[in-house]
């Protein structure tokens, strides 16, 4: 994944899991602090959002 994507991602599923009102330990995935994401742990924290994967690649404005 390039860096723009990456920074999206983890903008877009900070954004999405203050305004669901979520605690970070029922949003993220023990994965996340390993040495690479994997597109199953982006699947796991889209679904602990309850929002589609393609939602967190979004870039907003």
């Amino acid at each position: 994944m390039n860096k723009n994507a990456l920074t999206a991602f983890w903008t877009n599923v900070e954004y999405y899991r203050i305004a669901l009102k979520m605690y970070k330990k029922d949003v993220y995935v023990i994965e996340r602090f390993g040495k690479d994401m994997t597109i199953t742990t982006a699947a796991k924290i889209a679904d602990n959002l309850d929002i589609e994967l393609w939602q967190l690649f979004e870039e907003m404005e």
